[in-house]
């Protein structure tokens, strides 16, 4: 039977894993929201001039982030679960191995990835 120690060991090593992959899946959908952002802000300004012959630059702003970033983080999001999801099985597969932790205790606490 495993030390309570090297279970919350095993589980924090499986948290870090969750969280990197995590990031290093969202983080480029969320700066291509960002670039796509600059596109439209001036396709948006372009459209205010000719209907206008004016712009508000900071409601340009806001509009083209708020077209593009939102999606991006809800696409990130998802698509950051759904890899984590893949890869957990074969994290607690191996952490089961290396620390003879009961596969239960690795499950229980990784739910927050099923969802």
């Amino acid at each position: 039977m495993p030390s309570h120690e090297i279970e919350l060991e095993a589980i924090e090593a499986l948290a870090k894993r969750g969280a990197r992959l995590s990031t290093y899946v969202a983080a480029p959908i969320i700066a291509t929201g960002v670039l796509a952002s600059f596109g439209l802000y001036f396709v948006l300004r372009e459209l205010q001039f000719g209907m206008w012959g004016m712009h508000v630059p900071y409601v340009t702003a806001i509009a083209a982030l708020a077209v593009t970033i939102a999606p991006a983080i809800a696409i990130a999001r998802v698509m950051a679960r759904a890899v984590v999801r893949g890869k957990r099985p074969g994290w607690i597969d191996e952490l089961v191995r290396r620390h003879g932790i009961a596969r239960a205790t690795l499950e229980e606490a990784f739910t927050d990835w099923q969802h």
